[in-house]
């Protein structure tokens, strides 16, 4: 077999002719080799490929060693044919130069490597590629962040390596030019038309952007070897190392391609993670200096989204992100993703969670993912204790099992039902960070940068206690509504008197309090709003209240009448409990200035009188069978509601 460039003229020219064959000859499945060199044929696994393309397979030699084989029929020699061929070649290439570079490597690329290639074999009917068999794991269970800098290093080890290869080597390996981009987006732009004709609007945006920016693309091109297909499926973690593998498409060419290919993969789910959001803030930092960055970017997207959308073997939802993608590119906004970090200049401050928990399955594995995927800008996350209060459903195996993955999670079991107010004295007590944040378990961080934003208040040093903004999550029936429209209104009262700093913003399904005040605090066996009571310490001791307004919680209400009765009317008024603890003061702290009622009532009856009336109408209903528990430790003890316990998606 002879080794020969991933050459991109002879490539579709063999594929065209391949596509013109395939009509006139039978498809075979090809069958792996007996035996290659000493290792011997084990069993078959699963295909991989956007097409199924390639054939794979698990071999082994005498010793019990481990191969891994990659299979592309060879009688007919088309695109993926000359793929394979390339991914072979960029294996001898790789292994060469990282033997070369040795120790010698920069410290940051220590942990990352790319397994041997064993050797490769071919025939008139088959070509296969041995390689080392690495036994790990994917990394699509990390943070966005973690990802984020898994890839960047992976992106630059790739720029590291092409810059160490001698003359010969980099003759060994295909170029993909300025020129290439442009002589074939014209066949690229036809066979996206034809595929997808519901996209040919935004082709035609994009054609007409591409072409005006051929001129900047010629004078400002550059060259790094990339590998053009680098996902989460493409790297394996073992005990110390990163493995990287599949290098099919791997060339020379603008180091721009890279970020964007992945950009244009990931941006089908950019409403899921955030991982999109944070390397499109990376890539424009890296290239604010470049010249006519936008302009290129522009032309690179377009022509790597037509080169996607010529495709038919993706999902829908995969295709419409990409035409979500392809609106971007055709007026990017940058601004939106510049990295202004209003929180980089404060020292970090460590934080610790404390969830309260009883038969939270449902949503418990949610609450944890929207922890995890938060941008630590101004913190670091020590530990999250789940205190489990007795649980009788699947709660407490979900949280071993994101345990075993996640050393940070710390679960409590003391197999006893103790009420949420005693957990949170319990996580207090356990509490060693500088901030202890407490969430309820059947909520969701609304964004990636809720923790920030509550940490963030704490920059004032007089801050001792911070809640978070709780909003309801949408509801389809009719009754949701109207409940959500209810305390709707009551937000737009509450938001506007003091800036949000009043008793009535303190949301106790996420507050957060200072070591030293959590360490003094002691419920009284009659308290039950323990979020009011613990505002009304603060105050009592001449201490801050910050309500952080961005810090978005999502919850939800009960979306039936039976639920939303029980819940309401399961702890009664306070507000003469907490004067016989705190004095007749508190009485001011209570009052909320008919100014701010009017003016939530004219917003909210102008915006929607249907909803606004008959919230007011359910309100009265509540009211009318409001009855207090006076039992003390029922107000410990609440019963659950079972239609606030659905799981609530995780949007970032």
């Amino acid at each position: 077999m002879k080794s020969r460039p991933y050459d991109l003229f002879t490539m579709l020219l063999m594929t065209v002719l391949a596509e013109f064959l395939k009509k006139f000859q039978k498809a075979k499945q090809p069958v792996f080799p007996a035996e290659i060199g000493n290792y011997y044929f084990v069993k078959r696994v699963k295909k991989v490929g956007p097409r199924k393309s390639y054939q794979l397979a698990l071999y082994q030699d005498g010793s019990g060693k481990k191969a891994f084989a990659k299979m592309k029929r060879a009688n007919i020699k088309g695109y993926h044919y000359y793929s394979l061929l390339n991914e072979i070649e960029m294996y001898k290439i790789l292994n060469a130069v990282t033997k070369k570079t040795g120790d010698s490597i920069p410290d940051r690329f220590k942990n990352i490597a790319i397994p041997w290639l064993i050797t490769a074999y071919e025939d008139k009917n088959r070509l296969v590629a041995l390689i080392e068999h690495v036994e790990g794991k994917t990394v699509e269970n990390l943070t966005s962040q973690e990802k984020l800098d898994l890839y960047l290093t992976a992106a630059d080890y790739f720029k590291y390596l092409g810059s160490e290869l001698k003359k010969r080597e980099r003759a060994r390996i295909s170029q993909r030019s300025t020129l290439n981009y442009i002589l074939f987006y014209p066949l690229l732009w036809v066979k996206a038309a034809l595929t997808y004709p519901f996209a040919v609007p935004y082709l035609l945006k994009g054609a007409f952007i591409f072409f005006r920016l051929i001129p900047i693309m010629i004078k400002n091109n550059q060259s790094s070897l990339i590998h053009r297909d680098l996902h989460f499926k493409n790297f394996i973690k073992t005990r110390d190392k990163y493995y990287l593998i599949d290098f099919q498409q791997m060339v020379f060419s603008e180091p721009l391609h890279e970020y964007i290919t992945t950009l244009r993969y990931f941006w089908s789910r950019h409403k899921e993670s955030n991982f999109a959001q944070l390397l499109l803030q990376e890539l424009v930092k890296r290239n604010s200096k470049r010249k006519n960055f936008s302009e290129l970017f522009q032309a690179y997207a377009i022509n790597s989204v037509t080169h996607g959308l010529t495709g038919s073997g993706f999902s829908q939802n995969i295709i419409l992100g990409w035409i979500d993608f392809f609106k971007f590119c055709l007026k990017p906004e940058f601004k939106k993703f510049e990295n202004n970090n209003r929180f980089e200049h404060q020292q970090k401050k460590s934080v610790s969670i404390g969830i309260p928990a009883f038969n939270e399955a449902g949503n418990i594995e949610n609450l944890i993912k929207s922890i995890l995927r938060q941008k630590d800008l101004n913190y670091s996350l020590e530990t999250i204790y789940i205190l489990n209060d007795g649980s009788t459903d699947e709660t407490i195996g979900k949280v071993k099992k994101m345990a075993e993955k996640f050393p940070v999670i710390r679960l409590i079991d003391d197999g006893k039902r103790l009420g949420k107010i005693n957990r949170l004295e319990e996580f207090f007590g356990l509490n060693t960070s500088g901030i202890a944040l407490a969430l309820d378990g059947d909520i969701v961080l609304g964004k990636s940068e809720v923790i920030a934003e509550v940490v963030n208040c704490f920059a004032d040093e007089k801050t001792v206690l911070v809640s978070a903004n709780n909003q309801p999550v949408k509801s389809r029936t009719l009754v949701g509504k109207i409940i959500n429209y209810g305390i709707y209104i009551w937000y737009l009262a509450r938001i506007g008197y003091n800036n949000g700093d009043n008793l009535h913003n303190v949301r106790g399904c996420c507050i957060a309090l200072t070591k030293d005040f959590a360490s003094k605090v002691d419920f009284p066996p009659e308290v039950h709003s323990y979020g009011r009571y613990l505002y009304l310490l603060s105050q009592a001791g001449n201490l801050k209240f910050a309500f952080a307004k961005n810090a978005i919680i999502l919850y939800r209400k009960p979306n039936n009448l039976a639920d939303y009765i029980a819940q309401t009317t399961r702890t009664g008024s306070d507000r003469k409990k907490m004067e016989m603890i705190f004095g007749s003061w508190i009485k001011d702290k209570y009052k909320m200035p008919m100014k701010y009622k009017v003016l939530a009532v004219v917003k909210a009856f102008s915006q929607n009188p249907f909803l606004f009336l008959s919230a007011l109408v359910l309100k009265y209903t509540v009211k009318k069978v409001h009855r207090k528990k006076q039992n003390s430790k029922k107000a410990i003890v609440w019963d659950t509601v079972t239609s606030t316990k659905k799981p609530i998606p995780v949007t970032f």
